[in-house]
Parts: C-alpha cells; structure tokens; sequence
C-alpha cells in the first residue's frame, strides 16, 4: 500500500529517494531496483543506484563521504535518483544508517528540502504536514503525537524537514 500511494504520487523534479535497508546487502540491493521499477510503471523518470556502486557512498574511518562529482550528474535528466541505503566498506559493500546518509547528503548537496514520512502512513500527525525547524516544532508536535516520536526526532535531526505521508507528501 506504502508503496502503491508514493509512486502514484510522486511529482518532484530532481530528487533524491532513499529508502531504508532491508535485511542484508543483496535484499537492500533488490529493493532498490524494485523501488525503481515501481516509479518507472507510474511514467516516473529515474535512475537507481546503491551508493557502493561507483564508490558513491564510502565510509572512511567511521565518515561517510559523498563522492559528489559521480552523484550530481546522475539527476540530470530524471525526476529522482532512488538511492539505496549500501557503501563501500574497506571495498566491501555494506548496509548505510540511512540516517547518517540523508545527513551527508544534505550536507555535500546542500539539499533544500527533506520529507520524511511518518512510521503511520495513517497518522493524524501526517496528514497535518508539520516542518520540524525549531525546537517549539518538535516538543509541540511531541506533546500531541507522542507515537510518533521516532519520526519527529529523525526530522529534527533532519532539519529543516516536513513529516508526511505518501497519500500527501507531493500536495
């Protein structure tokens, strides 16, 4: 259902999707392309890659790096880049926190925007949109959404960053 709502309702221009590992390197690897292949069924134009591929997403002494001149060219031309959660761990691939990559990426890239999506795709708290900024932001929506505090505080590590779901999250 997740995923039936966010390729259906996808209509951003030059982003980065990126979805979290799943059990091991190939399944994390295979969920990518069928991320990718469930936006290209919706006329969604994009590209997949994991970020060990090309040595996109490396890990040196316990830090991320972006290998930013291979990564900007890959959304030229495509709606997003369905980036899978992997990098290159003493040239071995492996699984990324996908937490510390959405930082590097917003970091190198200097991403303008990030949306999150809620635990609940259900939740009243997704469906009111909330961008987590200041520190008023996360402890107003704490106090009401106490459930879903796993998603606000990953927006708040995030942020700038707007919590919604995939029925909503391109209104």
């Amino acid at each position: 259902m997740f995923m039936r709502d966010f390729v259906h309702n996808f209509k951003f221009q030059r982003s980065i999707t990126v979805h979290a590992p799943v059990a091991d390197v190939l399944q994390t690897r295979m969920t990518t392309k069928r991320v990718s292949a469930l936006l290209s069924e919706a006329s969604t134009f994009n590209r997949a890659f994991t970020g060990d591929q090309r040595g996109l997403v490396q890990e040196k002494n316990g830090e991320l790096t972006l290998d930013r001149a291979r990564l900007e060219p890959l959304l030229d031309h495509v709606q997003t880049l369905v980036l899978g959660p992997l990098l290159l761990r003493d040239g071995q691939p492996g699984l990324a926190d996908p937490m510390a990559l959405l930082t590097a990426l917003r970091h190198w890239l200097e991403l303008e925007s990030v949306i999150l999506f809620t635990d609940n795709p259900l939740s009243p708290l997704a469906a009111k949109k909330p961008v987590i900024s200041q520190p008023e932001d996360r402890d107003r929506w704490l106090n009401v959404y106490d459930e879903e505090r796993e998603s606000i505080d990953r927006a708040w590590l995030l942020r700038p960053a707007q919590l919604c779901s995939p029925v909503n999250f391109a209104r």
